[in-house]
């Protein structure tokens, strides 16, 4: 699991304080829409789609003025991403108060120990990027 580098990034994400008087140790909720919009510039696609020979050239797409393309993050695949995330064990899924429809996250200890284990900020430098950003 943690070869895929997305992986170790939201995990990061989701350590990283959203407050600067939070507790060490305490791990905060954190909204799918902040971990999405948080991991869209770093999301690295895990599998790509070769081109066969004989296939029609893709189209062009041109995006909004100062918008890049988002690697093929959808919804969708980070729906995936944090399924596998909680199928683990190393994340928690909850439905907030507000909404029945938004979901929150949060790492668990388990969560912690892998990511601490696994995910090396001084050679990882998607994960240091994410906790720098903090």
């Amino acid at each position: 699991m943690m070869e895929n580098p997305n992986y170790p990034a939201i995990l990061a994400l989701l350590l990283r304080p959203k407050q600067k008087d939070a507790i060490p140790g305490m791990h905060e909720w954190t909204s799918r829409d902040y971990i999405y919009k948080q991991l869209w510039p770093y999301y690295v696609p895990s599998r790509t789609k070769k081109a066969k020979p004989g296939d029609p050239p893709k189209p062009v797409v041109h995006y909004k003025k100062g918008r890049k393309p988002a690697a093929e993050l959808s919804h969708g695949t980070l729906s995936t991403l944090m399924r596998a995330l909680e199928e683990a064990g190393l994340v928690e899924e909850r439905v907030t108060e507000e909404s029945k429809r938004e979901k929150s996250y949060r790492i668990t200890d388990s969560g912690e120990i892998a990511f601490r284990f696994f995910a090396n900020p001084a050679t990882n430098t998607l994960v240091r990027t994410v906790l720098q950003k903090a």
